[in-house]
């Protein structure tokens, strides 16, 4: 498995590989923060993630867009095969991370 990091924008969200990895700004007991939550993709009405704090949530794609970094990392196979349907869609996609480093022990 080889990470990719990126941003698309919210029109493209379905397009995205599950599971993928972004951040969500949320207000928790008065303060403002980033959650860390694994997307699980949308069926067109909602979006479907697991969220650190609450599990599963479920949220429309309204209610996601106002919270959500549009920075995305995803696992791609060695074969490439996500990282090559995303190039061929000619999503307008922009890697922000040149390399991350994943263990697995």
């Amino acid at each position: 498995m080889q990470p990719i990091s990126y941003q698309m924008p919210m029109e493209n969200i379905s397009e995205i590989p599950v599971p993928s990895i972004t951040v969500i700004h949320e207000t928790y007991r008065g303060l403002k923060m980033g959650s860390p939550i694994v997307y699980f993709g949308t069926d067109g009405m909602e979006v479907r993630y697991v969220h650190p704090r609450k599990g599963w949530a479920y949220e429309t794609l309204i209610e996601f867009s106002k919270k959500w970094s549009n920075a995305m990392i995803s696992l791609i196979g060695i074969d490439g095969r996500a990282n090559k349907i995303l190039q061929k869609k000619k999503l307008p996609m922009k890697k922000i991370l040149p390399k991350i480093q994943i263990e697995i022990f």
